[in-house]
């Protein structure tokens, strides 16, 4: 005779994988100037990696994955890594989640939502021409301790990390 389950353990089992899918699957949201300054400023001695990224950008899309890798490889240090797609937000669900998803992306992911490109670019770095894609890494107060300016790979991610982590 087959093993039976009892209803209520399959409901629960159901249950359980169902939060799984919907805890791990990607969000974006919408970043403006105070949820960046909070974002930059609140780090609680942890240093922030955050890439400026778009989906009509080749060389963003090719090192993305570089990213994840390092953000999977730094996982246990003192590090968060996060990003900003500067799409369009009604573009979250068009061009930036089909974009993510394939990916498992394991760290934040936001969008610009600044009234102009031009506030977005003096809020992150006023000597910032826009060009993309921007890496910059944060010191846990902070500050802004590298700028990392085109397409990176994971080497030069690594290192660059590793200098803010080892340097005061």
């Amino acid at each position: 005779m087959p093993h039976c389950f009892p209803s209520r353990l399959l409901m629960m089992i159901a249950g359980i994988l169902i939060h799984f899918s919907i805890s791990s699957a990607q969000s974006v949201h919408a970043i403006d100037a105070h949820g960046f300054d909070s974002l930059r400023t609140n780090r609680n001695g942890r240093v922030l990696v955050l890439n400026i990224w778009a989906t009509w950008c080749a060389p963003c899309k090719e090192e993305f994955p570089d990213l994840i890798t390092l953000a999977k490889d730094f996982k246990m240090m003192n590090i968060d890594f996060a990003a900003i797609s500067v799409d369009f937000p009604d573009e979250v669900n068009s061009k930036i989640l089909p974009f993510l998803t394939p990916l498992a992306v394991p760290f934040p992911v936001f969008v610009s939502d600044f009234p102009s490109a031009e506030q977005f670019i003096n809020t992150v770095d006023q000597s910032w021409s826009g060009a993309i894609p921007a890496t910059i890494i944060y010191s846990p107060e902070g500050t802004q301790k590298v700028f990392l300016k085109g397409k990176q790979n994971y080497a030069q991610f690594k290192k660059a990390v590793e200098d803010v982590l080892t340097k005061p």
